[in-house]
């Protein structure tokens, strides 16, 4: 597991991301050791990962652990274990979306798959409907400098609208 994604364009997102630490706690006092500790990690899969492969993965490092330490104790738990979710590239939404966005920019569009986590994943895994997101231009997300292009918002509005206007 691990590898590099041939479906995402951002080279920072073509590898699977790890944050260890997010929610965290344990112990009571200052001063003294805690007989618990327990802590958060937010595993992001590829497209081409399966989440099976990577719980494996994380349980293999697990029992790695407690072989070089014979009273650790772990328990793992999956509050949220999402695969990855995506849209056939023929799916009408998708033809319906790029035509909008050629009538109102001039230019061609290009499907891309967006490494973050979006309520896409429940529509496209869960509910079977062909998703997609499309946006404003800007960047930084979701840190102390994302930025939107004022500019772009009234653009992104007609492709919205066009988008609406050519459902059938």
């Amino acid at each position: 597991a691990g590898g590099r994604s041939r479906f995402l364009a951002a080279p920072m997102a073509r590898r699977p991301t790890l944050m260890i630490g997010g929610v965290s706690g344990g112990g009571s006092k200052i001063n003294t050791i805690p007989d618990a500790f327990s802590f958060t990690i937010d595993r992001r899969l590829l497209p081409e990962e399966k989440l099976p492969a990577v719980k494996a993965e994380f349980m293999r490092i697990i029992r790695q652990a407690q072989r070089k330490d014979k009273d650790l104790k772990v328990q793992v738990e999956y509050p949220l274990y999402v695969g990855s979710g995506s849209t056939k590239p023929q799916a009408a939404i998708l033809k319906i979306a790029r035509a909008a966005h050629k009538r109102v920019t001039g230019r061609r569009s290009k499907l891309r798959m967006s490494g973050g986590f979006t309520d896409m994943h429940w529509l496209t895994n869960d509910g079977r409907v062909p998703t997609l997101g499309y946006g404003t231009s800007g960047g930084g997300a979701h840190s102390d400098f994302e930025y939107v292009m004022v500019d772009s918002l009234p653009q992104t509005a007609k492709v919205y609208a066009e988008i609406a206007l050519s459902m059938k």
